[in-house]
C-alpha cells in the first residue's frame, strides 16, 4: 500500500518517528510512505524531522534531496516527495497512486472536507482527529478497528484521550459493567492553544497556555460512546489544559453495577497487560507525568491512584498523548495495509 501525509505536524512527524523507530528495530511496514504535503519550507521540514524538543534528537538518519519532482525526504527505507498545496482536492494522489492518505492538519475534519482527498484520487482518507461532524468509522485500534468495512472510505482514528479511555472502560465493563463514569482529562497544552491572549474558537483555550490552568472540552466524550456504543449516554466529562510539554492523565469516577474492592480493579489491570502489553500499561511506582513521555502504550494503569469509596470508584491512568497516538495510528494503517477484504 501507497501512503501520504497531509500535514506535517505534532502528529504527522510522530506517525513518521514511529515508523523510523520501529523499522530501525528490524520491523518493515507492510506500506511506503510516498508523499508528505505540508505549507512549510523543505528546509524547515527537514530539521524537524530530525530535532524535537519533546522526543529528542531522530535516531534514524533523515536526508533531504532534490528529485526530478521536487524536494524529497529520505525517512529510513522511504523516499517521500514533499507537496506543498493548500487545497486537498488539488493533491497528485491519483498520479502517486496513493491509496490512503493521513488528514493530520487539524483544518480538513470534518467529513466533506477529508473526502476531497478522494476527489484528488486517494481511495481512503484517515482524519487524525475526531471528526468535527461524522466519518464513515471511527475506529480505536485494539478495541473496534476489525469491524471496518469495504465501502468505508473516510474514517477517524478519534483521539489520543479516546484511544486511553477506550482500554479502560472495556475492560472495566467486561469485568464489572459500566452504569455512569465522570472523566476528567489532564492534558498538555497544545499547538492549538497560543503563548499570549489570543482569538479562539474557546475562549479559554485563546488564553496564554504557558501561564494558565484552562478548563475546557474534551472531543473524547462523544468518541468513545460511539466506539463502546453500550456505554452511550454514561458517560460525561471535561478536559484541563495545563503549561507542560507533553503527557496527559485521566481520572475516572465511575459506578459499576458490581463495586470492586481496590486489590480487585488492580488486579483486573494486571491482568489485562499481561493479555495486550502493547495496549496497556502498568504502573505502581510514584511517577509524575515526565516519566511516560515516549510511551508507546496508547495507556498506562496507575495503580498508585486507584480508590473505591462506597458505590464510587476512581481509577487513573496515564498517556504519551503524542507518541501513543501515533503508535496505534501506525498500527491501523499496518493492519489496514494486510487486509484484502478491506
Amino acid at each position: 500500500m501507497r501512503v501520504a501525509l497531509n500535514g506535517y505536524g505534532r502528529i504527522g512527524r510522530s506517525f513518521v518517528r514511529a515508523l523510523l523507530e520501529r523499522e530501525a528495530g528490524g520491523w518493515r511496514a507492510p506500506f511506503t510512505l510516498v508523499a508528505v504535503n505540508d505549507l512549510g519550507r523543505p528546509e524547515d521540514l527537514y530539521y524537524l524531522s530530525r530535532f524535537d524538543s519533546t522526543h529528542g534528537p531522530c535516531r534514524v538518519p533523515v536526508a533531504l534531496e532534490q528529485g526530478a519532482d521536487g524536494p524529497q525526504l529520505l525517512l529510513g527505507e522511504h523516499r517521500a516527495r514533499l507537496l506543498s498545496e493548500a487545497e486537498p482536492a488539488a493533491l497528485p494522489w491519483r498520479a502517486l497512486e496513493a491509496a490512503l492518505v493521513l488528514e493530520c492538519t487539524g483544518v480538513f475534519r470534518a467529513h466533506d472536507e477529508a473526502a476531497r482527498h478522494l476527489s484528488a484520487g486517494a481511495e481512503r482518507v484517515i482524519i487524525g482527529a475526531v471528526p468535527f461532524d461524522h466519518a464513515d468509522a471511527m475506529l480505536v485500534y485494539g478495541i473496534n478497528h476489525t469491524q471496518l468495512q469495504p465501502g468505508q472510505r473516510v474514517l477517524s482514528a478519534a483521539s489520543c484521550t479516546t484511544h486511553a479511555i477506550a482500554p479502560l472502560l472495556a475492560a472495566l465493563d467486561e469485568a464489572f459493567g459500566v452504569e455512569q463514569v465522570l472523566m476528567k482529562e489532564v492534558h498538555a497544552y497544545t499547538s492549538d492553544q497560543s503563548l499570549l491572549d489570543h482569538v479562539h474558537r474557546d475562549p479559554r483555550r485563546g488564553r496564554a497556555a504557558a501561564q494558565n490552568i484552562v478548563p475546557t472540552t474534551s472531543s473524547a466524550i462523544g468518541a468513545v460512546q460511539q466506539i463502546l456504543p453500550r456505554l452511550n449516554g454514561r458517560v460525561s466529562g471535561d478536559s484541563i489544559r495545563v503549561p507542560t510539554l507533553n503527557v496527559a492523565m485521566v481520572d475516572l469516577t465511575l459506578r459499576l453495577t458490581r463495586t470492586p474492592s481496590v486489590p480487585q480493579l488492580n488486579e483486573l489491570f494486571i491482568r489485562r497487560v499481561d493479555e495486550v502489553p502493547w495496549l496497556i500499561g502498568y504502573n505502581a511506582e510514584p511517577l509524575v507525568s515526565v516519566d511516560f513521555n515516549h510511551r508507546s502504550e496508547s495507556v498506562i494503569f496507575d495503580a498508585t491512584q486507584t480508590r473505591v469509596q462506597g458505590d464510587m470508584v476512581r481509577v487513573v491512568a496515564w498517556y504519551d498523548n503524542e507518541w501513543g497516538y501515533a503508535n496505534r495510528l501506525l498500527d491501523l494503517v499496518s493492519w489496514m495495509a494486510e487486509q484484502e477484504s478491506v
